[in-house]
């Protein structure tokens, strides 16, 4: 694999990871407490010693895939360093437990979060691996931005927006 300085390439990278690990857990009944990111530079460049490893903790234990990969955003924001050409991630589930033996809070709103992981599950395991996958917004917040050439025109609140008619 080629080293990358490319946050988006390694975003995408470790969301795969993710999906893979979360199938994992769900088809061996197991929830996750506690996740740890890896992400390092070849041992042979000079930026050997600028690796990141990182951690957290979950409330609770889960499987949820939109959970797992947003805490690995998180982490990944935390330790990225823009000059680093980075060449190896990897993550690491721990604090693993049975399904069967968490309790479910009755405040949360895993219940939908964790229907729609299955489904994507279940459509990636009938229709193939990355069939349905999480989204990953390149380059910041540009995609968080409209785009002025996608917008209606707002005949109903905006004067400038009306078509000008003329009768000859």
């Amino acid at each position: 694999p080629e080293a990358t300085k490319d946050k988006t390439v390694i975003r995408r990278i470790l969301s795969n990871h993710v999906a893979k690990l979360v199938a994992e857990l769900s088809h061996k009944n197991l929830l996750t407490s506690a996740i740890k990111i890896i992400v390092y530079p070849s041992r042979y460049s000079d930026f050997a010693l600028r690796g990141y490893i990182g951690s957290a903790d979950f409330v609770s234990p889960t499987q949820d895939i939109f959970t797992i990969d947003t805490v690995v955003g998180k982490l990944l924001d935390k330790g990225f360093m823009r000059d680093v050409p980075y060449k190896k991630l990897g993550l690491i589930l721990t604090s693993l437990v049975p399904r069967d033996s968490v309790s479910q809070s009755l405040f949360s709103d895993h219940l939908r979060t964790e229907e729609l992981s299955k489904t994507m599950l279940n459509i990636n395991s009938k229709l193939g691996q990355s069939t349905v996958r999480l989204g990953v917004v390149e380059g910041g917040n540009q995609g968080k931005q409209t785009r002025k050439e996608h917008i209606s025109p707002r005949y109903t609140t905006s004067w400038s927006d009306l078509k000008t008619v003329s009768a000859k």
